[in-house]
């Protein structure tokens, strides 16, 4: 079944709003404004290229000039060039985690950055073998009964973010 470009936009935009929370509080209205706009078109009842057709994209609340454009580009084309570069610029796999309770976006910069860690594999070896207790800031971090360091790791709670569009 083919995804509603409603639903592929959100999906988009959730993941853009996770990018740039990864990127820091200096990203954080950028990161509001996406994760606004992707609950917004999954609300919509009507097609969002109905309102493109119609130059409406401006009425849609929480829609800004910025956002119009990207869904346009993403109408035309199917793709929004921005969110290549951003997915580019992040360790995307590593961020696929952002759905695990205790796993934002700045724990696991935190954890790449001073791990080199970018998968979820590699991070998984980390837990196992102690070295995420040797960062700053995790040293507490408990043995779950499963005998993981994490408690949750494997238990999502966001299934809808980190899916690859339907096209």
């Amino acid at each position: 079944m083919k995804k509603s470009n409603n639903n592929i936009l959100s999906d988009l935009f959730e993941e853009m709003s996770v990018f740039y929370r990864y990127s820091g509080p200096e990203e954080r209205f950028r990161s509001l404004a996406y994760a606004n706009a992707a609950k917004v078109i999954r609300g919509l009842q009507e097609d969002i290229s109905e309102y493109s057709k119609k130059n409406k994209l401006d009425d849609i609340p929480g829609i800004g000039e910025s956002i119009a454009e990207k869904i346009t580009e993403f109408l035309k084309t199917g793709e929004i060039k921005k969110y290549n570069q951003l997915k580019k610029s992040v360790p995307y796999e590593l961020l696929e985690l952002t759905d695990i309770r205790g796993f934002g976006p700045q724990t696991l910069k935190q954890i790449h950055k001073g791990l080199r860690i970018a998968t979820k594999s590699e991070l998984i070896k980390a837990l196992e073998s102690g070295k995420i207790e040797k960062l700053k800031g995790f040293e507490a971090v408990h043995k779950s009964p499963e005998g993981c360091q994490w408690p949750g790791l494997g238990k999502s709670r966001n299934t809808k973010a980190f899916r690859k569009p339907a096209l």
